[in-house]
């Protein structure tokens, strides 16, 4: 059985139009028809809402049932971000795990170190409740 994807395309074809009578017919861009036509959902930028309003416009412009494909396309959409959040955390859990295998070493040594009192209003605050921040810049 054809994909969604597949559908389309055959469909656009057995009209003779072009990717940019479809573009000029749905204002969607001809590098969204393209990327629906190829399955190639990276396109949209993890943004999958756009996905399937595009490809339901896409559906009506050239006479394709959406009721037809619509659970098709929302389970590929589901089933892609799902793929794609499951790789970031991978690829996060990675990160952590390199993180944790550094070793710390003894702290450097502080040339000098500048106080700054906290400005209250314009001015510096002198009263034994004013804040001082510690920072220690290195060489």
């Amino acid at each position: 059985m054809a994909t969604y994807n597949q559908i389309l395309r055959q469909r656009r074809m057995n009209l003779n139009l072009t990717i940019e009578d479809v573009s000029a017919q749905t204002r969607l861009a001809p590098e969204y028809i393209q990327a629906i036509e190829q399955h190639n959902l990276d396109a949209f930028s993890d943004d999958y809402s756009f996905a399937r309003y595009f490809v339901h416009a896409y559906c009506d412009a050239i006479g394709v049932n959406w009721a037809v494909v619509q659970n098709e396309v929302d389970a590929d959409i589901s089933a892609y971000a799902r793929q794609r959040q499951m790789a970031l955390t991978l690829a996060q859990q990675r990160i952590v795990d390199e993180m944790e295998s550094v070793t710390v070493e003894e702290e450097p040594e502080v040339d000098f170190v500048i106080m700054i009192s906290e400005v209250c209003n314009g001015y510096i605050q002198s009263d034994s409740a004013a804040k001082t921040y510690e920072f220690k810049l290195n060489n």
